[in-house]
């Protein structure tokens, strides 16, 4: 890879340089000074005014590590050429992904990686601070992330700046890496939402079918899982009771109507039938009148007694015999269960996801 140095020069040797020559070849000089170790690309400037970037090469590779040091000089805690750039603030979609050109989402930068099967694929998305308000994400290519970058500008990195994916009911899901992946989550803030789906769980980081990914400095934050599912249908309630017996009948009332006296057609009168009786309880007819005077065949006979008693407020005699009474009708449906004890903390394992035993 092509570097270019930015002449600094320490002034002691610069000094020594201009005083022997009054022409002066800077490049030579360069060379010449590095090679006798008394300065090397990128020194510093001791504070004096320069309008570079300083920095001191230790070693060609450069993986981001808890020192933020930029090792090889190329403006990153990390390797510049070998890794896309994402900034939620100053991104741009389908931007170049380069420091001066971030992309503007984690979504983004994961598809392109996905298209991009050549040798020379990136190996480390690094990631400005701030939010990333993304739901669906899936880690499935050989890419380390990389957080705590301050984006546009100079990226430089540490601890205090704050790298957040904030996904949905699962935050974010790592599937189908091998273990020579290598995949690294640096300095990052995982965070899944409250899902609304009776009985679903709040994931922050879910890891499927993949193998050595290392978390380093990372905060997961999982939400509170959904409310669970409605209980089952409750057993059918007991049939109701035998209904209690009905209560006696009234009795029949003695009769009130006496019987009507005979009358008779003898000149003179006074010859009718007397009274019949008045009807006795139970409702029998009345005896027959008493013969007129005097005795026949002059007088007349006797009147037929009176009708039966009724029963008062009725027109006929109502059985002393108890009826059985009639059946119950069906009871009330039951009343609602208590509420479930809580889970065990047992559970198992449907569709790659950890599903809780229902009940204690």
């Amino acid at each position: 890879m092509l570097k270019t140095w930015k002449l600094r020069l320490g002034w002691t040797a610069m000094g020594a340089v201009l005083t022997t020559v009054g022409c002066f070849d800077f490049d030579k000089a360069q060379q010449a000074c590095e090679g006798e170790g008394r300065c090397f690309p990128g020194d510093t400037d001791a504070g004096r005014p320069d309008a570079g970037y300083d920095c001191t090469p230790t070693r060609d590779t450069d993986e981001p590590d808890d020192t933020f040091e930029d090792s090889n000089c190329d403006g990153v805690d990390g390797l510049a050429a070998a890794g896309l750039f994402v900034d939620p603030a100053s991104g741009t979609e389908g931007a170049a992904g380069t420091k001066e050109a971030p992309l503007k989402t984690l979504s983004e930068a994961l598809q392109r990686l996905r298209d991009n099967t050549g040798p020379n694929r990136p190996s480390f998305l690094y990631l400005a601070q701030g939010t990333y308000p993304e739901t669906g994400l899936v880690l499935d290519v050989p890419v380390s992330l990389h957080g705590g970058y301050n984006g546009a500008g100079n990226w430089l990195r540490n601890a205090t700046n704050i790298t957040r994916i904030q996904g949905g009911a699962v935050g974010l899901t790592v599937r189908n890496l091998p273990e020579d992946a290598g995949v690294v989550l640096d300095r990052l803030v995982v965070a899944s939402s409250e899902p609304t789906t009776p009985g679903t769980p709040s994931i922050a980081l879910h890891v499927l079918d993949s193998q050595a990914v290392r978390l380093r400095n990372d905060t997961l934050w999982a939400g509170r899982g959904a409310l669970g599912q409605a209980g089952a249908t409750g057993a059918q309630g007991f049939d109701g009771g035998v209904g209690t017996a009905g209560g006696n009948a009234e009795g029949a009332t003695p009769g009130t109507v006496p019987g009507i006296a005979g009358e008779s057609n003898c000149v003179g009168g006074g010859y009718s039938g007397g009274a019949g009786k008045v009807g006795t309880l139970g409702g029998t007819a009345g005896f027959n009148g008493d013969p007129g005077a005097p005795n026949p065949p002059f007088g007349g006979d006797g009147g037929t007694g009176g009708p039966g008693g009724q029963p008062s407020g009725t027109g006929r005699l109502i059985s002393c015999e108890a009826a059985s009474g009639g059946e119950g009708t069906p009871g009330a449906p039951g009343a609602g269960g208590p509420v479930g004890k809580g889970g065990t903390g047992w559970g198992s394992l449907q569709g790659g996801t950890w599903v809780a035993t229902h009940g204690g």
